[in-house]
C-alpha cells in the first residue's frame, strides 16, 4: 500500500480538507489564547464545560477568516503546505484585528 501525496490527487482536496484546513491554525490560535489568558499557562481551562462554550465562540468568530485565506489566497496549495501558508498569513491577522478591536 503506497500513499500517493502529490498535488493532484484526490485524498488532497475536497469539500472535507477545504474546510479543515482552515480550522487547524483557528483551534490553534483559540487554544494558545485560552493556554494564556484562561488557563494561566496551563490546560487546566479544559476541565469546566463553561469554558468550552466560549471557546467554541471563539472559534466560530476566527474561522471565517481563516477560511477565506485558505479559499481565495492560497486556493491553488494542497495539503500541509497549506496549513503552514494559512497559519502564516492567518494567525498573525487575526492577532491584529483582535488587538485592534480590543485597544
Amino acid at each position: 500500500m503506497t500513499l500517493n501525496m502529490d498535488n493532484n490527487s484526490p485524498a488532497a482536496s475536497g469539500p472535507i480538507n477545504d474546510l479543515l484546513t482552515p480550522l487547524i491554525p483557528a483551534a490553534l490560535l483559540v487554544l494558545f489564547l485560552f493556554f494564556i489568558d484562561e488557563g494561566w499557562y496551563s490546560f487546566r481551562w479544559m476541565l469546566e464545560w463553561g469554558n468550552w462554550i466560549v471557546f467554541v465562540i471563539y472559534l466560530v468568530a476566527l474561522y471565517p477568516l481563516h477560511w477565506l485565506i485558505s479559499r481565495f489566497v492560497f486556493r491553488s496549495q494542497r495539503g500541509v503546505k497549506k496549513v503552514v501558508l494559512v497559519s502564516i498569513v492567518g494567525i498573525p491577522l487575526t492577532l491584529g484585528l483582535l488587538f485592534g478591536f480590543v485597544f
